[in-house]
């Protein structure tokens, strides 16, 4: 199950790091803030604020991006296919 710490701004899939902010990444926080509030369902609506300076699909869109841009590649996140929700699993062990 994986594990946002959000003091220290980790993700960890039990003991594995698989990302940490050095810098703000404010989309990417609040989607991880949502799931682990949540208690990491399989995916949760978009919980991103209505911005009127933006395309909110594509905002979006592109801190998914980012998430999976991981030093650990242990979960994948996608949009739910209507660009207005998160998904994730996690990749096999192999």
């Amino acid at each position: 199950m994986p594990n946002w710490h959000r003091p220290e701004k980790r993700l960890c899939i039990g003991t594995v790091l698989v990302k940490q902010f050095k810098v703000p990444a404010v989309a990417q926080e609040l989607i991880l803030d949502a799931f682990e509030e949540r208690g990491w369902p399989q995916k949760i609506d978009d919980p991103l604020p209505v911005s009127t300076s933006s395309n909110v699909k594509r905002r979006l869109h592109d801190a998914i991006k980012r998430l999976n841009q991981q030093s650990s590649k242990k979960i994948q996140f996608s949009g739910n296919g209507n660009g207005n929700g998160v998904c994730w699993r996690l990749f096999s062990s192999n």
